[in-house]
């Protein structure tokens, strides 16, 4: 969790009572996060983005550069059709990889150099970065701020 204070605090709070993540750093500050939503037309906010951004972590594997379509692959279960069983130790996984020291959860700025790989932009979007330690990859979840499109998630 972040050491400096200026992350934003709901997101913190949510991220350790809605899914367990507690060892994750946070790159959140909360003057983005108001700064993003003075700037950008939103219907859907911070807080309900990132809770849809990280359900989408947690349950859609439908794209093959998901986390959790890359952890059913490691594990040797299908992506396409995996059991409750190979689903639920691949959202463990997830979880555990998201508590490794080294992982990292970031708002994605409209001037960053973290900007998706398929486009997408902070002026219609609210989105976060994974950096899952282990894989090495970064991870993008996007949450439209008008809230038309269903939230979804990729790596690159």
């Amino acid at each position: 969790m972040p050491h400096d204070g200026l992350n934003y605090s709901a997101a913190e709070e949510m991220l350790i009572k809605e899914f367990g993540v507690v060892g994750i750093g946070l790159s959140i500050p909360e003057a983005e996060d108001i700064a993003q939503t003075q700037e950008n037309a939103n219907r859907r906010y911070f807080d309900q983005a990132v809770l849809l951004m990280m359900n989408s972590f947690f349950d859609d594997y439908a794209d093959p550069a998901s986390p959790l379509s890359a952890i059913l692959a490691a594990l040797g279960a299908s992506a396409a059709e995996p059991s409750k069983q190979d689903l639920t130790a691949a959202k463990r996984k997830l979880l555990q990889l998201m508590n490794m020291p080294g992982s990292m959860l970031r708002l994605v700025r409209a001037s960053g150099a973290e900007q998706p790989a398929r486009g997408e932009r902070v002026k219609k979007n609210w989105i976060v970065q994974l950096r899952l330690d282990h894989y090495v990859r970064f991870y993008r979840a996007i949450g439209d701020r008008l809230g038309k499109t269903p939230v979804y998630n990729y790596g690159s």
